[in-house]
């Protein structure tokens, strides 16, 4: 089976809210309202944000766990996951500096339960010489977080079309950036799917969304590992016919649909059985919090 990339809209509410830091020295605040993350600042110190040769700059920023999940902010060796670029050519790290709500220590990651959040500080030492137009840089920042979500769906199989009565089933969809639904289709029941009638085609459908409205989109990209499938053991996920790509990445809106081939593997003794499909998958999403522009300026004794 091929593999399709659908457009879907799925409703989220996110509301998010930014400012800028620079020579002013105002600070910044990303916010989605209660979803996934809240980033204070960047901020630098001086507020300025203009120093002279052989000066220091301190840089600091805060991200918060506002969603309704756990999850691992990935930090990297002196934060270089959250700052990703202050001018080697222009700065030398001097200092750096991580904690969380429950660990003082540096470390190259912080697992969040929602309400934790996270601070970071580098103190960058400017060197070299400074040419007459002085230099300025962009320091960059991210959040990478880490998250593991699962959906699953019920569905009934009835040995014949007047078995089993109506069902009462059940689905999950995973919570957080990413959206993993699971639908069936294939069903010569009258009720429909996710309702089926022994000896019906079966077919799983995953889509697996970035979530989205116009208004209030999560802004970063979601970067999903390879999902794992199962299922109860009366049912067989025929895996030769998903096409599961190696990783997808997606951004604003983007939605990829997996489809499988479902066989059941036995007959029907009682009126009807019923089965649980369901999909793992980690993912990471990756959150722009923005830049700060930092500016040399040129002392005349370079």
């Amino acid at each position: 089976m091929e593999t399709r990339e659908l457009g879907i809209s799925i409703l989220f509410l996110a509301v998010l809210a930014s400012g800028c830091i620079g020579p002013g020295g105002n600070q910044q605040t990303q916010k989605e309202n209660g979803r996934a993350l809240t980033i204070t600042g960047p901020e630098v110190q001086p507020s300025s944000g203009s120093i002279y040769p052989d000066s220091t700059v301190r840089v600091s920023i805060g991200v918060k766990n506002t969603g309704e999940m756990n999850g691992t902010l990935m930090a990297g060796e002196d934060g270089e996951e959250i700052l990703t670029n202050y001018c080697t050519d222009i700065f030398k790290m001097q200092d750096y500096d991580g904690r969380s709500s429950k660990t003082e220590a540096n470390k190259d990651s912080y697992f969040l339960k929602p309400g934790w959040e996270a601070e970071f500080d580098w103190e960058l030492k400017q060197y070299g010489d400074v040419p007459l137009m002085g230099q300025t840089c962009n320091l960059q920042f991210q959040a990478p977080f880490n998250y593991s979500v699962s959906a699953y769906r019920e569905i009934q199989i009835k040995k014949g079309i007047e078995s089993g009565g109506d069902p009462a089933l059940s689905s999950k969809t995973s919570k957080g950036p990413l959206s993993i639904q699971i639908e069936t289709i294939g069903s010569s029941s009258d009720q429909g799917a996710p309702v089926f009638i022994e000896g019906d085609n079966i077919e799983m459908l995953t889509r697996l969304s970035k979530r989205s409205t116009e208004e209030s989109p999560y802004r970063g990209l979601v970067s999903v590992t390879t999902p794992e499938f199962s299922s109860s053991e009366g049912l067989n996920i025929q895996m030769d016919t998903c096409n599961i790509p190696e990783r997808l990445i997606m951004d604003r809106g983007d939605s990829q649909v997996i489809r499988c081939d479902i066989s059941y593997g036995g007959s029907i003794d009682s009126p009807s059985v019923r089965e649980e499909l369901s999909v793992e998958a980690d993912y990471q999403y990756t959150k722009d919090a923005g830049s700060i522009p930092v500016e040399v300026k040129y002392s005349g004794n370079n």
